[in-house]
């Protein structure tokens, strides 16, 4: 099975269920607008990150099961990127059209952002000196160290700034996050076992799911998830929010 196979057998079916049940319930301009937003960022972000991974040699793909890279990445990875994005923020939009929401009002405590956002970066900072070696000293931590200490940054960042819109709508994180997150550790199994991308035994601490899937990489899927998840509902308008 080649890479663009596995999005035609297990990404592309899901992907037109939720955008048909997403247009059922009233997808407008407006999300539109905010998802291909999102979709920028995440590319921006994501890309970088995917690259180095590749690069250090955490993980990578066989030539002969990608159509082309792009630098580093396959063009199919690409379209992975975008193609999650877009799953877990119309079933989050699916979720928030069944319920009315309020946001929490927090003007009190908005001084505060500033100062958390400053205890943060400077947490991040400390961190990143403290195991930059990880990689070099303990090898084995590579891929846990790469997913974390750059997403737990962004998870930690979207509660400070987000939070009085993300408590009261936890639903319509919680369960695309569960989700989508199962469901695409169920498929990443398939594509492992068929070679469409594979991982340094010497890079993961050994853990495996299906006795094949490095943990790691599950915890990947429901980190994104819920990234996205959350990024979709801080940066839908109030009135797009239900």
């Amino acid at each position: 099975m080649t890479y663009f196979r596995f999005h035609l057998v297990f990404n592309v079916p899901v992907l037109l269920v939720l955008s048909v049940l997403a247009w059922w319930q009233g997808w407008s301009s407006v999300h539109s607008i905010t998802l291909a937003s999102l979709l920028v960022i995440v590319v921006a972000v994501t890309t970088p990150w995917d690259s180095a991974a590749v690069r250090y040699g955490i993980w990578d793909f066989p030539n002969e099961r990608i159509w082309r890279r792009l630098f580093l990445l396959p063009v199919e990875e690409y379209a992975f990127f975008c193609i999650q994005t877009i799953q877990v923020s119309l079933l989050t939009y699916i979720i928030l059209h069944l319920g009315k929401w309020t946001s929490i009002d927090v003007s009190i405590i908005h001084p505060f952002t500033g100062v958390a956002l400053g205890v943060l970066i400077i947490a991040w900072v400390w961190t990143g000196i403290r195991t930059r070696r990880i990689p070099t000293t303990r090898p084995h931590l590579h891929y846990a160290w790469h997913l974390f200490f750059w997403f737990a940054p962004i998870l930690v960042l979207q509660w400070i700034v987000g939070w009085p819109v993300l408590i009261p709508r936890w639903p319509a994180i919680v369960i695309p996050t569960l989700l989508l997150g199962t469901y695409l550790t169920i498929a990443d199994v398939k594509a492992v076992r068929e070679g469409i991308w594979f991982f340094d035994e010497r890079r993961i601490t050994g853990m495996h799911v299906a006795n094949i899937l490095p943990w790691e990489e599950m915890a990947f899927f429901y980190c994104t998830s819920l990234v996205v998840a959350q990024s979709i509902v801080i940066l839908l308008p109030e009135s797009a929010r239900s």
